[in-house]
């Protein structure tokens, strides 16, 4: 008995098969929002700009975030854009410092590095730049005032109270008088009767006494510059 011959099968002719790929599909769209308004942190044409440079960009807003300076950042009345300075360092390693010439512990920024990010930084701002140094004059509440408003606090509408300003310590030169609250009495102490005795008149003479009683006794060089200028 011999095997019947077997025929090959017939072959089914195919077609070729199109390898299909997944490709992102990109759409555009017209928009008429500025680009600057597109991005995260869109800059705002009447908010009160401050701009730092700095190693730590992460550390911000930190405690600038919180309570009233952090309600008026995110209501927009003021606004903070950090620049990374390592960003503007030299070589693989971005270095910002080097070491100081004619030798010497520690490590000295680089002129260029911080030119170069104090440039990039204050492009197209209007504002005045200031740099933190021993060597400055003395920050001072007047010169927050003149600098266009140089502290959150100072800008209308932070402040629940406008006169809150007005009345702390170094608006007039002088510390600033004792302030008392509730509970009325508390570990011996009181509250002043004047203070509660509805004379403004009195209550205004009694902290400007207070104030310059506290001034002579802890700040006498604040005390000095104080008689001067009267």
């Amino acid at each position: 008995m011999t095997d019947a011959p077997q025929t090959p099968p017939a072959e089914t002719p195919t077609k070729p098969v199109r390898e299909e790929r997944s490709v992102g599909r990109k759409s555009i769209s017209v928009s008429l929002k500025p680009r600057e308004l597109l991005t995260d942190k869109p800059r705002l044409a009447r908010a009160w700009d401050a701009r730092v440079v700095t190693l730590l960009p992460q550390a911000f807003p930190g405690i600038l975030g919180e309570s009233l300076t952090g309600k008026a950042l995110k209501d927009g009345v003021w606004q903070l854009e950090t620049t990374d300075l390592r960003t503007f360092g030299e070589g693989r390693h971005k270095n910002v410092d080097d070491t100081p010439s004619g030798g010497g512990a520690g490590m000295v920024m680089r002129a260029d590095v911080v030119g170069n990010a104090l440039a990039t930084a204050h492009r197209g701002a209007r504002h005045p730049m200031i740099y933190l140094s021993p060597r400055g004059k003395k920050f001072d509440q007047g010169m927050a005032q003149a600098l266009a408003d140089a502290t959150v606090r100072l800008l209308p509408g932070v402040l629940g109270n406008a006169e809150s300003t007005v009345e702390e310590s170094f608006s007039n030169g002088l510390l600033e008088h004792p302030q008392y609250t509730r509970p009325a009495e508390w570990e011996g102490m009181s509250i002043p009767d004047v203070l509660t005795s509805g004379n403004h008149k009195k209550i205004d003479q009694w902290r400007q006494q207070q104030s310059e009683r506290i001034t002579q006794e802890r700040r006498p060089d604040l005390w000095q510059a104080h008689l001067k200028k009267d």
